[in-house]
């Protein structure tokens, strides 16, 4: 229950710190990119289906926001310098979205708790990392 009301406390708050964000892309891509993984993290503590499909649409229209930034960020001129590292960023995003919505979230709906934190504590913890450590050299540009 303990870890249940921290995941959605940490969910709520990355809500709100977007919301404060600037305007930038990298800023969004990053925000929207938290929000995911927290709603992820939530799903993973989801008792019933009606919760799973609560955070599965909150994964979603966050992933969707994340993707939208992530192209807008990728088209900026001023951003020509970085298409390498926004090209890289895409493609550990776009694998790490392939793991969690075909292995992570399917593992959760068939009752495999322990399928999806393993997951989710292996390959998919060496993505977010990279990722993070992309978003952070980008934004240091």
């Amino acid at each position: 229950m303990r870890k249940t009301v921290i995941t959605l406390f940490a969910a709520i708050v990355l809500t709100a710190v977007s919301a404060l964000a600037q305007a930038s892309a990298l800023s969004d891509v990053d925000s929207y990119i938290l929000q995911a993984r927290a709603y992820l993290l939530a799903m993973m503590d989801a008792t019933n289906k009606a919760a799973l499909d609560r955070q599965g649409a909150f994964v979603a229209e966050a992933t969707q926001k994340a993707d939208a930034a992530l192209a807008t960020a990728m088209a900026d001129p001023a951003q020509a310098t970085n298409a390498a590292k926004l090209k890289e960023l895409q493609s550990v995003w776009d694998q790490f979205k392939t793991t969690r919505d075909r292995e992570i979230i399917p593992a959760l709906y068939a009752d495999d708790p322990a399928k999806a934190k393993e997951l989710a504590s292996g390959i998919q913890t060496e993505r977010f990392k990279k990722i993070t450590g992309l978003l952070d050299e980008l934004r240091k540009k």
